[in-house]
Formats: structure tokens, sequence, C-alpha cells
């Protein structure tokens, strides 16, 4: 059995929070530093903007990214999972959707699949963790993970 606790931290709302979340669970994940595909950059939050909404501007300027794109475009990039937990306000108020989104690869598309749905031994041990609440997001830090039969 598996169980993992988390924190959700927060982020300033400063219009770039996806990216910023982003960036603090990618180096709480502790990626050494001769494989961080990012350390060069000066402006970590600013290259990820570009990443991500350049190429959809390019064929759509007045189109809105959301956070299965942002994240997939991430997740391709850096070559690892996204999962992206977003709380649900309106009609299904409560309701949260638990989404992984998995990086493409020459000899593996895997669709993107809710987190409920990955058999525990399937589920990835690293991932980004992102947290939308209304449009405004999070970052996920893990505080506990236990492994073992209880």
């Amino acid at each position: 059995m598996r169980i993992t606790q988390y924190q959700i931290e927060g982020i300033e709302a400063d219009g770039n929070c996806f990216f910023n979340a982003f960036l603090k669970s990618y180096y709480q994940l502790q990626i050494p530093t001769e494989n961080d595909l990012i350390a060069g950059e000066a402006n970590k939050t600013l290259f990820l903007r570009q990443l991500v909404v350049n190429p959809i501007l390019e064929t759509d300027p007045n189109r809105w990214v959301n956070s299965d794109e942002g994240g997939k475009s991430l997740a391709n990039f850096f070559h690892i999972p996204v999962r992206v937990v977003t709380a649900n306000t309106g009609e299904k108020h409560g309701e949260a959707s638990d989404l992984l989104i998995f990086p493409d690869s020459s000899d593996n598309n895997i669709p993107n699949q809710e987190w409920e749905n990955i058999p525990v031994n399937e589920q990835p041990n690293k991932y980004i963790f992102i947290v939308d609440v209304a449009h405004h997001f999070l970052w996920a830090n893990v505080v506990k993970f236990m492994s073992g039969a209880r």
C-alpha cells in the first residue's frame, strides 16, 4: 500500500501562477543540475510562458491556453508527467478532476488519464503537481510518503 500526503502551497497571483506553480513543483523533485533543462535561463517563468503560449498564439492570437494544454506542452518539453487537480466551481461545485498528463514519446503516446483510474503500481513516483482553483494555480508539495502493508 502506498500513502502519499500533500501540502498545498500558494503562488502569487501575478498572471504567471501556472508557470510559477510548475517551477515550484519541478524544483521540489530535486532534478540534478546537469539534467535541469532550464538551469541556464535567466527568467525561467518567461521561458516557460513562451514555450507554451507562443506556438498557440502563432495560429490563433485570440485563443486562451488551458491548463491541460499547458501541462501537455511542459510534460513533453521536460519529459515528465504533469498532474493537474482542478477544483470545479459552477455546476459541478464541490467536485474535482484529477488528471495525469503524460509526455508523448516516439514509442508511447499515452492519453491523459484520471488519476483514480491508474493502478497504484502504475502511478509514477515523480511528476509535477499543480492545483487549479478557479484558474489560480497552486502547487502540491509531497510531505509524507509511506510504502508497505498496514
